[in-house]
C-alpha cells in the first residue's frame, strides 16, 4: 500500500488579494483619524504657546507697569531689540536674558555677542507646530530675514497693532469705510515714538507702549497677539526690529499675500496660519480664541483696536 500523502493547505491568490484589500481599506479609514488627532495635538500646543506669551506679557506688565515695546528702534540705531527678548525672564529664560547686552543690537549691523545668542536657534514658544516651515531659519524662498546676515528664527505669534493697513497698500479695505486706518495717517501712525492714543492696537512698532487701563474696549474684546506664517514675511524675524507685530488691516489668511516673500513684505505680514479655516488669537484677558477666515472684516478690525468704542461681543 502507498502511504497517504499529507495535503498542504494555504491561501489562494484571490484570498490573499482580498485580505490585502481589506487591510488597505482599514488603513485608509484610520489614516485621516490619526492625522486629525495629530493636528488636534498641534493646535493644542499652539494655543498653549499663545497662553504662555499672554501670561508673560501680563507678568511683564505687573512688574514694569506697562506692556513691552515691540522694538527699541529707533530709540538708537545700534540698540535694536524686540519684545521677545523683554519677556524672556517670564518664560523661564532668565539666564539667556541676563546675557543680552541691551546697549548693543542683536543683529548683524552692530558687532556684539548678542547675535550668537539667537543665531540659528529655535525657541519653541514662538514656533507653531502645525506650520511645516516652523523650523526654517529663513524666509520661505530661502532669503534671510531683513537685517540679518545669518540664519534667524521667524516669529509665529506677533503682537497686535490694530486696524492699520500695510505700508502704502490697502489690499483688503477699499470701499469699506474709514474703520480700517492707513499707517500714514497722522491719527494712527505706527512710526517712532507715539502716545498710546495715537495708535489703534495695544502695541505699536517702535518705542511705543500702553497699559491695561488703555484697553477701554475691554480686555476680553481686544486682540493682543495673533498667529502668522512669518516665513512669508521678509521682516518677520523674531529678533528683527521691524514687523514683530501684526495688524487687522489684512483679513486672516488674506489672498493678497504674494510669493515674493522677501520684497513684497507689505503684502504678506497679516495674520495667517496652517490651521484649517482660520487662526488663533490671544485676547488681552489671556484667553485664546480661534478666529475664522470668514469673520466680518469690520468686526475683525474693531477687535484689533483697544479703544475705538466699537465693542464686538464674542459670545454670540
Amino acid at each position: 500500500m502507498r502511504p497517504n500523502k499529507q495535503i498542504s493547505r494555504g491561501f489562494t491568490l484571490i484570498e490573499l488579494l482580498v485580505v490585502i484589500a481589506i487591510i488597505a481599506v482599514l488603513i485608509a479609514l484610520l489614516l485621516p483619524a490619526v492625522q486629525q488627532a495629530r493636528e488636534a495635538a498641534r493646535r493644542t500646543q499652539c494655543k498653549n504657546n499663545l497662553k504662555q506669551i499672554g501670561l508673560a506679557l501680563h507678568n511683564y506688565h505687573d512688574s514694569i507697569g506697562m506692556f513691552p515695546y515691540c522694538s527699541t528702534y529707533p530709540f538708537g540705531a545700534n540698540t535694536k531689540h524686540t519684545w521677545v527678548e523683554f519677556i524672556l525672564p517670564y518664560i523661564d529664560n532668565a539666564p539667556l536674558y541676563n546675557q543680552i547686552n541691551f546697549s548693543l543690537s542683536n543683529d548683524a549691523t552692530t558687532p556684539s555677542n548678542n547675535l550668537a545668542l539667537f543665531d540659528s536657534k529655535l525657541f519653541g514658544f514662538i514656533q507653531c507646530p502645525s506650520n511645516p516651515n516652523s523650523t526654517l531659519l529663513t524666509c520661505k524662498n530661502g532669503a534671510l530675514f531683513q537685517e540679518f546676515a545669518s540664519k534667524h528664527q521667524s516669529l509665529a505669534y506677533p503682537l497686535m497693532s490694530g486696524s492699520i493697513q500695510p505700508d502704502y497698500l490697502s489690499p483688503d479695505c477699499p470701499g469699506e469705510g474709514t474703520y480700517c486706518n492707513t499707517e500714514t495717517t497722522a491719527s494712527h501712525s505706527w512710526n517712532s515714538s507715539q502716545s498710546y492714543s495715537n495708535f489703534p492696537g495695544i502695541f505699536n512698532r517702535g518705542i511705543t507702549s500702553s497699559r491695561i487701563r488703555d484697553v477701554v474696549d475691554g480686555t476680553s474684546n481686544t486682540i493682543m497677539a495673533a498667529e502668522r506664517n512669518s516665513e512669508e514675511c521678509g521682516w518677520g524675524g523674531a529678533f528683527s526690529w521691524n514687523f514683530t507685530n501684526v495688524y487687522t488691516g489684512q483679513k486672516i489668511n488674506s489672498p493678497t499675500r504674494t510669493v515674493v516673500y522677501n520684497s513684497d513684505w507689505w503684502r504678506n505680514c497679516g495674520s495667517s496660519s496652517y490651521h484649517t479655516g482660520g487662526a488663533h488669537m490671544l485676547m488681552a484677558d489671556g484667553a485664546v480664541r480661534f478666529f475664522s477666515n470668514n469673520i466680518d472684516h469690520r468686526s475683525y478690525c474693531y477687535l484689533g483696536d483697544k479703544a475705538d468704542g466699537n465693542v464686538v461681543s464674542l459670545d454670540n
